[in-house]
């Protein structure tokens, strides 16, 4: 307040110099005060003036430096907001990268889904024509089984088969019964050259014959269909000496005709068509 020059920087000078002030705003201040309500000077009335524009400057600085620091808040909002708008911008960009994505897998769905149907198709055709052609080969087994039973060399090998069949039953019997006298027993002829209409094998008899396999080695006794022939009594020879002579005391007793008809081996010799 004491200082003799004003000095001209902004409104501070407006504090700090009187004189300065008051000339500042003579122009606006008339010599006396006219106002009828009032009898203060002008000198006073100046100052009075001057306090309240210095406090109003006061106030608008106040509301500068506050709308600086709003301003400084906006400023960082609007970056926030670019910053978003970015990152909106990004999401849309990926939508849109997405929306292209689950189209193409649709199509690719699409696709795939027609041709799963289409190999469904084929699968059901082709185990159909399967089912055909399973029917088809069970008929031709069938009937290649039907003509190898017809033909000529599958009823010879039954023939040779079941005649040395015949024979190992003749050895079996003379090893029991070595005192009977088998010379007389025979067998029928060889089966015919046809077989009857009626006459059927099962499937597993076809499957478990084999023409290589060497029928003596086997100890069962197999015999062909029955037919109603006379049985001819066995009894010991005469012609032989020595077999009366080995056992003359128990040549009775072993074969007695009551036993014999209950053996079931003697039956089969006796009648070994049966």
């Amino acid at each position: 307040m004491t200082a003799t020059s004003p000095v001209t920087q902004g409104t501070r000078c407006l504090f700090t110099h009187k004189g300065y002030a008051i000339k500042l705003v003579e122009s606006i201040i008339k010599e006396m005060n006219l106002d009828p309500c009032t009898e203060q000077e002008t000198v006073d009335l100046g100052v009075s003036s001057l306090f309240d524009l210095s406090r109003a400057l006061v106030h608008m600085k106040a509301l500068q430096d506050r709308c600086i620091i709003e301003e400084g808040v906006i400023s960082r909002l609007r970056k926030c907001n670019e910053t978003l708008t970015n990152e909106q911008d990004q999401y849309k960009e990926a939508l849109r990268t997405l929306n292209k994505e689950v189209m193409a897998l649709n199509e690719k769905l699409k696709e795939e889904t027609s041709q799963w149907e289409k190999v469904q198709e084929a699968t059901a055709s082709l185990e159909k024509e399967l089912t055909a052609l399973c029917g088809q080969v069970e008929t031709t087994r069938a009937n290649v089984v039907t003509e190898f039973k017809a033909s000529q060399p599958f009823i010879d090998v039954c023939a040779v088969y079941y005649g040395d069949r015949f024979e190992d039953c003749l050895k079996q019997v003379r090893s029991v019964f070595p005192n009977l006298d088998l010379s007389k027993v025979t067998r029928d002829d060889p089966l015919p050259t046809t077989p009857a209409g009626g006459d059927t094998v099962s499937e597993e008899t076809d499957n478990s014959i084999q023409l290589e396999r060497d029928p003596k080695d086997d100890g069962v006794i197999l015999a062909q269909p029955a037919v109603e022939r006379p049985v001819t009594p066995l009894i010991p020879s005469t012609e032989d000496p020595l077999q009366d002579a080995k056992n003359p005391s128990t040549q009775d007793t072993q074969n007695p005709p009551s036993k014999d008809d209950e053996n079931p081996l003697v039956q089969d010799v006796q009648n070994p068509l049966v």
